[in-house]
């Protein structure tokens, strides 16, 4: 090969490699590649939703979104994109979702509402998914990600952007938020300040040395701060006590049945027990100082905020003495009560001690150099606070399906609440 041809090839294989660098740098321009069309934009509208006090916007699809990410957002013929962040999400009971943990992937029905917040890492609730295999419970501090229809609140009045024409996009871009509109500083040169104590020493400057217990050094020992001793947390449980329900069926006339007060039977001196006609389908609640011989459980509507339980239905079974042989007829009533918010249940003429699902707690209160105190509530007691010593108690969640109680201290000396779950 002549030198003049070398000479061509080597200037053909120069403007080629030039050619594919420019190529590369115009394809993989982070701006122009970021706010191409082709990461999930939609024009769908967000469909605000109220959900205790706070109004949503709902997610027409399946996302990954968690707290913390942003929704981006253009005007169709504007190609600048804005965003807000989101500060909640909120999936509903019954959502199909695929929860990534540390453990595994789930896919499942949620069983009630979870709401995520910013801080949601640092939660200690347990998620219930209904899974295939039953019943998958999952801390809330072991998930990595949610995949699922949800809503979420911005951190900012969007409105406006939910009722407009806007093309937005769930992508979540990689570049920081400064270089939406920024471009970043070039690197400058500062002077150290000489007072700083910020290093050890500056180039061409010898060290000053200090001996600090015993040892060299050449920073100037800080001054620790005093560890203050953490308080345990306070509480112990000693039981969790199924309790029975305070009514006890009968007898019946026909269709309907009759009922009395536990408290009546207990506390009964001679005189006649009030015995109570319930009409089935028909709420009741207590009576405030019934004269003697009146009836203790008076009927109400459903607007009545008293309203105590409701006969949903009531029927006379034959029952068998598997012993004796012999025959009885036994009323059932199926019992709905407003206070427990439980899970309708039946009560029988023949149980005295119908169990309602509902559970008495009780705790040893301890802090050190205070005597010792005790707690006691029942189930029906969630959001009640109880005060000892200057702390407050709150009953934040009582869960009867997975056996938990979880309860909140609030300290006024200390900046952040502390929960704790207990089962039983």
């Amino acid at each position: 090969m002549s030198a003049f041809s070398k000479f061509h090839l080597e200037k053909i294989a120069l403007f080629l490699l030039i050619g594919c660098f420019l190529c590369l740098f115009f394809i993989i321009d982070p701006e122009k590649h970021l706010f191409e069309s082709d990461f999930n934009e939609h024009t769908d509208f967000l469909e605000q939703t109220k959900i205790n006090s706070k109004f949503y916007y709902s997610i027409p699809q399946q996302t990954s979104l968690m707290p913390g990410d942003f929704i981006y957002y253009k005007n169709s013929e504007n190609e600048d994109y804005q965003y807000f962040e989101i500060n909640e999400i909120h999936y509903k009971r019954g959502s199909n979702l695929v929860i990534s943990s540390k453990e595994n992937n789930l896919e499942g029905t949620l069983r009630k509402d979870l709401v995520l917040n910013k801080d949601w890492k640092s939660s200690r609730e347990p998620v219930v998914l209904k899974t295939s295999n039953g019943n998958e419970n999952i801390l809330i501090t072991d998930i990595d990600l949610i995949v699922g229809e949800s809503s979420i609140l911005p951190s900012e009045d969007i409105a406006s952007i939910s009722k407009s024409n806007k093309i937005w996009s769930t992508y979540q871009r990689t570049y920081s938020e400064s270089s939406l509109h920024t471009i970043k500083d070039r690197p400058k040169w500062t002077n150290k300040k000489a007072d700083s104590n910020s290093s050890d020493y500056d180039l061409f400057t010898p060290p000053i040395i200090y001996i600090h217990e015993g040892k060299l050094t050449t920073r100037i020992p800080s001054k620790e701060d005093a560890k203050e001793d953490i308080e345990p947390f306070g509480l112990e449980l000693i039981s969790a006590l199924k309790t029975p329900y305070p009514l006890l069926l009968v007898g019946w006339v026909g269709d309907v049945p009759y009922f009395q007060l536990k408290e009546d039977s207990l506390n009964m001196s001679g005189g006649k027990i009030t015995r109570n006609r319930i009409v089935p389908q028909t709420r009741y609640k207590k009576a405030i100082n019934p004269s003697p011989g009146q009836s203790k459980l008076i009927a109400c509507d459903a607007n009545d905020t008293e309203a105590w339980f409701v006969v949903e239905n009531f029927e006379v079974q034959q029952y068998k003495n598997s012993k004796t042989g012999g025959v009885k007829p036994v009323g059932i009533a199926t019992v709905k009560d407003f206070i427990s918010n439980r899970p309708p249940f039946k009560i029988n003429s023949l149980n005295t001690d119908a169990p309602a699902g509902d559970y008495q707690f009780k705790f040893s209160v301890r802090f050190p150099g205070i005597s010792e105190e005790q707690l006691l509530f029942s189930s029906a007691d969630t959001g009640k606070i109880f005060t000892f010593s200057g702390r407050d108690f709150e009953i934040s969640q009582v869960d009867l399906d997975l056996n938990k109680v979880m309860i909140t201290k609030k300290d006024p000396r200390v900046a952040e609440n502390t929960s704790r779950t207990f089962a039983f």
